[in-house]
């Protein structure tokens, strides 16, 4: 939540100032960055949960 906060933030202040719009990449890199981030914890989240699920047919 923090992270989309200061994105938001950044990008009015890149506006406010005029900067150039080379500014934006680092903020689009660190969106990319964290929806990864989320995509591949969703993806080990259900890893384990198959996993545990092996557990308990084997017990």
């Amino acid at each position: 939540m923090a992270f989309f906060f200061f994105i938001f933030k950044d990008m009015k202040n890149i506006q406010i100032l005029n900067l150039s719009k080379k500014n934006y990449i680092l903020d689009y890199a660190l969106l990319l960055t964290v929806v990864i981030c989320i995509i591949l914890a969703i993806y080990l989240y259900f890893d384990v949960q198959k996993q545990i699920n092996l557990l308990e047919r084997i017990m």
